[in-house]
Order: structure tokens, then C-alpha cells, then sequence
């Protein structure tokens, strides 16, 4: 039996994000805190150009397209939304493998819209299951 640690203890095999390494702004926490700032980070950035489809994403395509961009390109504005995150998760964080993605249907009491994004993630030498709330505003 493994023992219990402080859920804000700090992982064996995390690394640091790049900025926090440059920056040398890196408090002790939890994997699971830093794949949730890095995705809080990478949602709340916004990008004005489409990238190429066929093409790798560069730090050019960082963030997330506008709701216009994706509704040029997906007339059903919820799998637009599902497709672009996966393709940002996958582009911009690494971490995470088996990404999916769900728009709920409704929207939250502030007529924002909310998403689960769930998969695995490799601690060590296991996988580990995952799934954080989002809200896009």
C-alpha cells in the first residue's frame, strides 16, 4: 500500500513549464495543478489566425481560436468547440493522451457555456485518469 501524500505535495517526475524555469515562479504543487494552470493559460489565450490543418501548430496557433473562427468552420458551434480543444491539447499539452471532450448542453447560471475534458495522464510508470471542468465565457 502506497502511502498518502498532501494533495499539494510536489510529484515525483513533474517538470517545471518552461516559463516557470525561466521565471523562477514555481511554488510546489500538485501535477494535477500544473496541467490545470497550463490548460487555464492555454484556454484563456486567444489566437487570431486559422492554422493550417495539415500542418504542425507552431507557438504561432497558441490558444484558443475565437467562437467566429470556429463557427467559419463548423456550422454546429459545440463540435467546432470539441474539436478545437482537442486539437489545442494535443498541440500545446503533451501530457495528457486519450483527450476527450464534451459541451454540455446547457449553460451555467452566468449564460456561460461548460466543458469536461477528460483522458489519462502518465504519472511515473502508470496511467492515470483525468477530467477537469471548464467554463468558456
Amino acid at each position: 500500500m502506497r502511502p498518502m501524500s498532501s494533495p499539494n505535495a510536489p510529484q515525483a517526475g513533474l517538470r517545471k513549464l518552461l516559463w516557470e524555469r525561466l521565471t523562477g515562479d514555481c511554488p510546489p504543487r500538485t501535477h494535477r495543478q500544473s496541467i490545470q494552470e497550463e490548460l487555464d493559460l492555454l484556454f484563456n489565450t486567444r489566437r487570431f489566425r486559422i492554422p493550417d490543418e495539415e500542418a504542425e501548430r507552431t507557438v504561432l496557433d497558441y490558444g484558443m481560436a475565437t467562437l467566429e473562427m470556429i463557427k467559419h468552420r463548423h456550422p454546429v458551434l459545440a463540435v467546432g468547440i470539441e474539436l478545437e480543444i482537442q486539437a489545442v491539447i494535443q498541440s500545446f499539452e503533451p501530457r495528457l493522451q486519450h483527450v476527450q471532450v464534451e459541451v454540455l448542453p446547457d449553460l451555467d447560471e452566468e449564460g456561460r457555456t461548460q466543458v469536461h475534458i477528460s483522458g489519462q495522464v502518465q504519472l511515473e510508470t502508470q496511467m492515470e485518469h483525468f477530467r477537469f471542468p471548464m467554463t468558456l465565457s
